[in-house]
């Protein structure tokens, strides 16, 4: 997606397990839970009121989920985190049609995202 527009050695340069690299990780998942759209994105989609998203989604993922992740060191690179932070936003696409809320909110925390990147 947004991979070539960065300069992802700087991004991604860590080592697993890096204590900085996890605090990294948690410090962007707080900033997009603070983000004006943030709150679509902190809990896992309601399977009772949307049961077609876990037809079509195959790996649903979400910032508590992502939290979770870092907590228990499942996400061991750089890497892996963005890519589980840019497969939620890539959901939320897949769901909701071009130029609806959630899509276009999922836009805006994408377009923050790639800016508190290049602050790191």
């Amino acid at each position: 997606m947004f991979r070539s527009r960065l300069n992802w050695i700087a991004c991604l340069a860590s080592s697993p397990g890096d204590k900085a690299m996890y605090s990294w990780m948690r410090a962007i998942v707080r900033d997009l839970r603070n983000q004006p759209d943030g709150w679509a994105f902190k809990e896992p989609v309601d399977r009772e009121i949307y049961p077609e998203y876990y037809q079509l989604i195959t790996h649903p993922t979400d910032l508590k989920t992502i939290a979770s992740q870092i907590k228990d060191k499942v996400l061991k690179t750089r890497e892996e985190f963005l890519e589980e932070v840019r497969r939620m936003f890539a959901n939320c696409r897949t769901f909701n049609a071009p130029g609806s809320d959630y899509h276009t909110m999922a836009d805006r925390m994408e377009t923050f995202l790639k800016a508190r990147l290049l602050q790191s």
